[in-house]
């Protein structure tokens, strides 16, 4: 089974060539990933294509193309559009699209992130308690380690494990 990061980064690659065509994102790009490797790179390539092509992207039939888009939309810092259609995304009923935006919000470092992130703390749905870990570490806000912190005693185990990875990858203290 692909991860999730092996699917988005095969979608990237095929976004961001032209020569894509006829068969799916995933099967195109699947050839170019074992040349290339994806990586964050194709991220910050398909978000210097700018705000109107990522927005038609966000359109697409394609959830791996609009996933790959809110994570490109996080590279915009500075822009107040991207910032409020990233707010848009984390408001969607499917739980996927919020999660990458939230995340995309704190790489962002947009103001408005933190109040976004403490909404996901607080959410019913673990995956998106789990991209408030993520978007924590991004954001780098130290009033949120608080947390943070309580997010290591969460009734889900992807929520506690996330929270660990978080401290631990980015060095986080207490």
């Amino acid at each position: 089974m692909k991860s999730v990061h092996t699917v988005l980064a095969a979608a990237l690659a095929c976004l961001l060539l032209p020569a894509c065509t006829g068969s799916s994102p995933e099967e195109e790009a699947g050839k170019i990933i074992t040349q290339k490797g994806g990586s964050k790179s194709e991220i910050t390539a398909l978000s210097k294509k700018g705000l109107p092509h990522l927005k038609k992207v966000l359109e697409s039939k394609s959830s791996v193309a609009r996933m790959a888009a809110i994570s490109a939309l996080g590279e915009l810092k500075g822009d107040a559009e991207a910032t409020k259609l990233l707010i848009e995304i984390t408001k969607k009923q499917d739980y996927n699209e919020p999660y990458y935006a939230d995340i995309a919000l704190g790489h962002q470092g947009a103001p408005e992130a933190k109040d976004v992130i403490v909404g996901a703390y607080k959410s019913p749905n673990a995956r998106l308690r789990a991209a408030a870990c993520a978007a924590t570490a991004e954001l780098g806000d130290k009033s949120l380690y608080p947390y943070l912190n309580r997010a290591l005693y969460d009734k889900d185990t992807q929520v506690r494990e996330t929270a660990r990875m978080v401290k631990m990858r980015f060095k986080i203290r207490d």
